[in-house]
């Protein structure tokens, strides 16, 4: 399988004979330009790009070449912009984006958006509104329907390119400006080789294309953020970012939100944001404290109320008792939806409360009163906005082993308040002198991002720098890490996983570049050599 750059005169022998065409729209050059820069980004091979950059391909195809038009230059006819558009609270992000397309139908956009369902519901915001020409466009498309999707998008038969992830490589004619919809989310992480974010590949392709790019979100990725306070990045309406708070009720931890809930029923639903969707999924025993596991070493988890069910073997029983002392009272930390939803009910009598999971979503208009019980990232939308909104779990949220803990519960809660009325109420499950508390009570996420960038720096924590991990055998890595601490001394630090088999690189920016060329090179050799390649990720979401 292979790629036809260009086709001249003159003849190399050896070579072998086209044998049939597997694909006849190609890659456009600026494509196959982004792919080299990425390869440099990413220490990665031209084909472990092309894999995310085609579509499926047939190994035998009858299709015959066909002429691709030239590309007009509208893009050059405007002078590309660089912006971030922050929503404020009860302010969607989707329908910005939205209004903004209807606003302006005329630009050629490709839009990434972070799910399947913001893909499903901008589509059908667009259609209901009379616009044409939007093309769906990404992985969760048929191979059939990714072939068609390819072809049409490289011959200009849409103006709207809308897909998730691998959207970004869309083959689009005549590209005017790229559009992605919440940048921060984990789901614009690819977690295959060679591992590439949506937000660096659109910076990468508005660059080498010379379009206009725009991020609109309800807060920023700290990479993001860092990008707007250099001032590479503008910030539209900033204006109004520095608007007097809206006047609404709202309350913190640990204080019950029982009077939140009472305020926003006034108004329409209330949601309650809750962590697990479980009944409880940590417990262990009243009597010894021993952590609830199985007869196969996996965790119990409470499922529903009265089941007990395995965690990796998913193994059910009707009790439970500890298989250290034989208590079978239990010790509960952390509730799940199902009983948050439980006692809920005992609080507001004869009110409808729905529970809402990614297994189990609710079908259908809610009632103007009503509690919905939903985990984050599948919450139904309602069309006037939540009366008030609950954030539970914030304990849990913040304190996860993982250095992107605080930032990633800020960005949950920003985009669930999106969904919030204009006068609704907030709980926050935290201190009220917590910084992600104080971001929510001033609207003004920027001031817990300005903090956690200054943290960062002290540490030279990314996006200060650069973290590289590599897995491999533990021999292997042992060796790889002699031999970069001499070959680089002084521009990287480097740490080992305790089993050996991952090592973490911490560099600055401008090193990065040299150490990424020589693990690429290091990559090829390997790969002649028949040796098993490294796992190379670089800059990855988990830390």
């Amino acid at each position: 399988m292979g790629i036809v750059k260009e086709i001249g005169n003159s003849t190399v022998t050896g070579l072998k004979y086209i044998d049939s065409i597997a694909l006849s729209s190609g890659l456009t050059p600026p494509l196959m330009e982004l792919a080299d820069r990425l390869t440099q980004r990413y220490a990665a091979s031209r084909f472990d790009l092309f894999r995310f950059m085609l579509p499926p391909l047939l190994k035998r195809s009858t299709e015959s070449p066909v002429h691709v038009p030239e590309i007009p230059a509208l893009a050059k006819t405007s002078s590309p912009h660089r912006i971030y558009v922050q929503c404020e609270i009860g302010e969607s992000s989707l329908e910005t984006v939205a209004h903004s397309l209807i606003r302006d139908p005329s630009k050629r956009r490709l839009v990434v958006m972070p799910t399947l369902r913001d893909v499903i519901t901008l589509r059908e915001i667009l259609e209901k509104s009379g616009i044409s020409g939007v093309m769906e466009f990404g992985s969760h498309l048929t191979p059939r329907d990714r072939r068609e999707a390819f072809h049409l998008a490289s011959q200009g038969d849409a103006s709207v390119v809308v897909g998730t992830r691998s959207a970004i490589f869309a083959p689009m004619l005549g590209l005017q400006e790229i559009v992605v919809l919440d940048e921060y989310s984990p789901h614009h992480h690819e977690n295959k080789s060679p591992f590439w974010n949506t937000r660096d590949v659109a910076v990468s392709r508005s660059e080498i294309e010379g379009v206009s790019l725009v991020f609109v979100g309800n807060s920023a990725s700290l990479e993001l953020h860092r990008l707007v306070e250099s001032g590479w990045i503008k910030t539209k309406n900033r204006a109004s970012l520095l608007s007097r708070p809206t006047r609404r009720l709202i309350v913190t931890s640990p204080d019950s939100y029982h009077s939140v809930m009472k305020d926003g029923l006034g108004r329409g639903p209330v949601l309650l944001s809750v962590v697990e969707k479980h009944y409880s999924n940590v417990f262990n025993c009243e009597r010894c404290r021993t952590v609830a596991r199985c007869d196969c070493g996996g965790r119990v988890i409470i499922e529903s109320k009265n089941v007990f069910a395995c965690s990796l073997c998913d193994k059910k029983e009707r009790a439970w008792r500890c298989r250290e002392c034989g208590e079978s009272k239990i010790r509960t930390f952390r509730f799940g939806a199902e009983r948050i939803t439980e006692d809920i009910g005992k609080s507001f009598p004869g009110t409808p409360i729905f529970l809402n999971t990614a297994e189990k979503l609710i079908e259908g208009d809610l009632p103007g009163r009503s509690i919905v019980v939903s985990t984050f990232g599948v919450e139904p939308l309602h069309p006037y906005g939540y009366g008030a909104i609950v954030l539970l779990g914030g304990e849990d949220l913040v304190n996860r082993p993982f250095i992107r803990s605080e930032e990633e519960t800020l960005h949950r809660w920003f985009k669930v308040l999106s969904y919030l009325h204009k006068e609704g109420s907030i709980f926050i499950s935290l201190p009220s002198q917590h910084g992600i508390a104080q971001a929510i009570i001033q609207q003004k996420p920027t001031k817990f991002l300005n903090s956690e960038l200054t943290e960062r720096s002290k540490a030279l924590l990314p996006p200060h720098s650069r973290l590289i991990t590599i897995s491999s055998d533990s021999l292997t890595i042992v060796s790889l890490r002699q031999k970069l601490e001499s070959e680089f001394s002084g521009k990287l630090t480097s740490h080992t996983s305790t089993n050996g088999g991952t090592m973490t690189l911490k560099v600055d920016h401008k090193s990065s570049i040299e150490i990424l060329v020589a693990l690429r090179a290091l990559q090829k050799l390997r790969s002649i050599r028949n040796k098993k390649l490294l796992s190379i990720q670089v800059d990855p979401y988990e830390i």
